[in-house]
């Protein structure tokens, strides 16, 4: 699927009409804007537009002469919108439709530019983003491509040139990986480095884990460095978008401190974490203000969630999420009280506390006693920081 997904987003691309290259929205010949919903406020319209980026194709919100605000793709060369409702029926809504763009004034938001490789070819890929051409391949120990039926140690190298200059040559450790799921992406993450940054995923294997994220960057000087990311759960690693409309690109992925944690996996629920590239470093941005609007979508959306199944209000892995989410708008006091009524105090999962140290780590279990909930969710939200101020 990320193979498929990453080459149309290529064609799309190259299927750009001379207009819309050229800056205008009214598109020419046969290109088209999808429609996909639309909505009063830019910041919605923006918020549910991210649903559509994993599917690959540029996502746009744009803005009408009627004020409202639609969240569109392309633009794509497509005439018939019943033959691609048909072909793409779990990503187009059934009151999609297609538009020439004559009525749309002005871009208020787009996905980032992204350059996805694929390492399924023995010699790699190139790819170019802002001038920097980036290059790479995945190999064995023998320097060949491996098995696709096999686990096996295998490396990245990714190589980096610009105008014919080399700029870096950048291998990862070998180790045994999953044969797929290995992928590298070119995006522009900090507005202060001269060229974008390379973020390499690997994919580790098992049912729920994991992707292994780095970043290679400029430092101060200039020079190339490789950040270590955070090890995420699921198929994508971090995702990418301008979540607050300030311009620059925010890496996000789901807090995975809350699996396992107050439910089992099916029943765990986890907020959203926002970060982003300050030089060499990666910063947890969540509690910054302007990411408010933002929690505040996601806590609609999970409260719309339990109007159509209201037995999560009494389940734990729910509750924990729904008041991560509570707490980054400023409503921590509210969840708790709330949940006191609601939760179950029969789960089996849970802070443990060792009995002779008072300490949440350290010891084995038969040492240790499960916390009750409405004292172990504080207690891990204060840890992970969402009982902070919310920052300015």
């Amino acid at each position: 699927m990320l193979k498929y997904l990453s080459h149309l987003f290529v064609i799309l691309l190259l299927t750009l009409s001379g207009a819309y290259a050229n800056g205008s929205l009214a598109l020419e010949g046969s290109e088209r804007w999808y429609v996909m919903e639309s909505h009063k406020s830019a910041d919605k319209a923006v918020y549910e537009a991210l649903r559509y980026t994993y599917s690959g194709y540029p996502v746009h919100v744009l803005k009408a002469r009627n004020g409202f605000h639609a969240v569109v793709l392309g633009p794509m060369g497509q005439k018939d919108i019943a033959d691609m409702k048909k072909d793409r029926a779990w990503l187009l809504p059934e009151d999609a439709y297609l538009s020439k763009g004559k009525g749309f004034v002005s871009k208020e938001w787009s996905s980032p530019a992204l350059e996805t490789i694929d390492l399924d070819k023995p010699e790699g890929y190139w790819v170019n983003l802002e001038g920097l051409e980036v290059h790479a391949r995945l190999q064995n120990t023998k320097g060949e491509l491996p098995n696709p039926d096999d686990y096996e140690d295998t490396s990245i190298v990714v190589t980096g040139k610009s105008n014919g200059q080399d700029l870096f040559t950048i291998q990862t450790d070998a180790s045994a990986y999953s044969s797929f799921g290995q992928i590298v992406e070119v995006i522009r993450l900090s507005p202060a480095t001269r060229f974008p940054q390379v973020v390499v995923k690997r994919f580790t294997g098992g049912a729920h884990c994991c992707i292994e994220n780095s970043i290679i960057t400029q430092d101060a000087s200039g020079a190339w460095a490789v950040v270590d990311g955070a090890v995420l759960d699921g198929g994508y690693g971090y995702s990418y978008a301008d979540l607050n409309r300030d311009g620059a690109v925010e890496l996000y992925n789901r807090d995975n401190t809350f699996l396992y944690l107050f439910a089992p996996y099916a029943g765990s629920f986890a907020p959203t974490e926002i970060s982003t590239l300050k030089g060499t470093e990666l910063e947890n941005v969540s509690a910054d203000s302007s990411f408010k609007g933002f929690f505040r979508h996601e806590l609609e959306g999970m409260e719309e969630l339990a109007k159509e199944n209201k037995e999560l209000w009494n389940e734990n892995g729910y509750l924990a999420a729904w008041a991560a989410n509570k707490a980054r708008v400023g409503e921590a006091g509210d969840a708790f009280a709330r949940i006191m009524p609601l939760y179950n105090p029969n789960s089996d999962f849970g802070i443990l506390m060792c009995a002779q140290t008072n300490d949440t780590f350290g010891c084995g279990d038969n040492d240790a006693s499960l916390l009750p909930f409405p004292v172990a969710l504080p207690l891990h939200l204060k840890e992970q920081g969402y009982l902070e101020p919310i920052r300015d």
